[in-house]
């Protein structure tokens, strides 16, 4: 659960600058999934 929780907690802190930087939402999941895969590694 505290892997969740700390993608609840970097997720708004992303999305906003990365739409700010024009990228697209599939590039924001697709980061999120790598960091993830940082933090389960």
């Amino acid at each position: 659960k505290s892997k969740d929780s700390k993608l609840v907690v970097i997720t708004p802190s992303l999305v906003p600058g990365s739409l700010r930087i024009g990228r697209s939402r599939e590039e924001i999941l697709n980061n999120l999934k790598k960091d993830s895969i940082l933090y389960t590694s």
